[in-house]
């Protein structure tokens, strides 16, 4: 039988403690799920008591740890004298995916987005000035000042002050509730992520003391899967050639159209990875992070292929300025609602919580180690094999890639952490057999028209309710079996 040991403000026993890898996401959600009012009552005491919060937020914390709780707290009869306001009521309306709507947020939010690759522009201009190493230095100094200068407008991250506040600056407790105010359309989800936030720290300090946690991102098989999916997004997403575009496109350009006209190209080329990285805020969703890759890799492949073929055309040509631009632009237009930002969600959504820090970190640093690689060797294979031979280079690793993401990545679109649990439990060789009936699949339903063809699909059979109840925890996915699925035939 689990013993329960109780922290400062928690309680979490050791059966949570030792739980498997694949069930610690379940501690770590929600610690307060079956809890009775009155321990939920000694909870909120002892949270109140210890962060000294003003007095006058004391009633919003309580309804915030509720809802922490159960989002349905206040749905319905209540035996304790607690009842949201008006004004509560709809900022939670606002917030449910259901009634509000999701663009919805405090324009404080849109505020942290930063944009990226102004620099680069800057960079890739400036290497077809007199000046250059002047230039190519001193360009991108004005843009991360201003960025810089704007940081200190901004609100402190919670979490971090949580962490000051956890080391005994008890004042930090109610900057961080300031800090989450700012962040929410109201106090009451401020008071409720705060009281959150709180104990889920609790837990994984519990859990950081009895696991390696980076062991176990190797060891443990799921999250070993994530991690190989994670690194082999991030890679792709360098070696696939588009910093080449982003950083040299000027130099790239300019024996082809000269060199402001160059330069004014490669501004089409940004431009354009904006425009149609838009798109992707719906399919990413929608379509899938999977599903976005796989379609967009062949034409990655095509157009990089397409770009080294048009260096290979007379110089000076129209056709040859013709088919070096259309190369590139279409690449970017493929290349901005895939590869640009599904690596980014990926990565920071399929590793289990408890060491998604340590999994993100590393799929960020494999990422900028390839784009500096990227960047330093293309000279050379400018030098050694021209234009053509390295964009035929990255148009091969495109090929490549496509297989790697078939074969290692699985699709992790809508599902909640103990479904991706499920998902990357899956052995990587039965997901590949599976990939492979897909792919079969696709081509007869939909470019031979066989409306009758079987579809293969995942299933992913569960523990028997006696043992979830045995181990008091949600379940934990095991096996995985492809079966076969009749596509009913929708013709007449």
């Amino acid at each position: 039988m689990a013993t329960s040991e109780k922290t400062e403000s928690g309680y979490f026993t050791s059966e949570d403690v030792d739980a498997a890898p694949a069930n610690i996401n379940s501690v770590l959600v929600n610690p307060f799920i079956g809890m009775r009012h009155e321990k939920m009552d000694e909870l909120i005491e002892a949270f109140i008591n210890k962060t000294k919060i003003e007095d006058i937020y004391h009633e919003v914390i309580r309804k915030g740890a509720f809802l922490a709780q159960d989002g349905e707290a206040f749905g319905g009869p209540r035996t304790d004298s607690l009842r949201l306001k008006p004004e509560e009521i709809e900022a939670l309306r606002r917030e449910d995916p259901k009634t509000g709507n999701k663009w919805d947020q405090p324009w404080i939010l849109y505020a942290l987005v930063a944009v990226q690759g102004w620099d680069e522009t800057a960079v890739n201009g400036a290497q077809l000035c007199s000046l250059n190493w002047r230039l190519m230095l001193a360009s991108p100094m004005l843009l991360p000042l201003i960025a810089a200068a704007y940081v200190f407008t901004l609100p402190e991250s919670p979490r971090w002050l949580l962490l000051k506040a956890r080391q005994g600056k008890t004042a930090y407790y109610e900057k961080a509730f300031r800090s989450l105010c700012r962040l929410r359309h109201s106090r009451l989800q401020a008071a409720r992520d705060l009281f959150l936030m709180h104990h889920l720290l609790d837990g994984e300090e519990k859990i950081k003391q009895n696991r390696n946690r980076f062991v176990e991102l190797w060891s443990v098989d799921r999250n070993r899967r994530a991690l190989v999916a994670s690194l082999t997004v991030m890679f792709l997403q360098q070696i696939c050639g588009v910093n080449v575009m982003a950083f040299y496109s000027s130099e790239i350009l300019s024996p082809v159209l000269g060199d402001k006209a160059g330069l004014l190209a490669s501004m089409g080329f940004g431009i354009l990875n904006f425009l149609f990285a838009l798109p992707a805020v719906y399919t990413i969703d929608t379509f899938g992070r999977r599903n976005l890759l796989l379609c967009t890799y062949p034409f990655l492949a095509f157009f990089q292929l397409l770009t080294a073929m048009g260096f290979l055309l007379p110089s000076g040509s129209h056709s040859r300025t013709g088919l070096v631009l259309t190369g590139m632009y279409l690449f970017s237009v493929f290349y901005s609602p895939g590869q640009g930002p599904v690596p980014f969600v990926y990565s920071a959504e399929s590793m289990p919580l408890y060491v998604r820090d340590l999994g993100m970190s590393m799929a960020t640093a494999t990422l900028w180690f390839f784009n500096f690689l990227l960047a330093v060797t293309f000279p050379r294979f400018q030098y050694s094999f021209g234009n053509t031979g390295a964009f035929g280079y990255y148009a091969a690793w495109c090929v490549v890639g496509w297989f790697m993401i078939l074969f290692l990545v699985p699709e992790t679109k809508n599902l909640t952490l103990e479904q991706l649990d499920a998902r990357f439990n899956i052995p990587t060789k039965t997901h590949a057999r599976w990939a492979v009936k897909e792919v079969v699949f696709v081509v007869e339903h939909y470019l031979l028209g066989r409306k009758g063809a079987s579809r293969p699909v995942l299933s992913v059979p569960t523990e028997s309710e006696a043992e979830m109840d045995k181990r008091r925890l949600p379940p934990r996915k095991l096996s995985m079996e492809i079966e076969q699925r009749e596509i009913p035939d929708t013709e007449a």
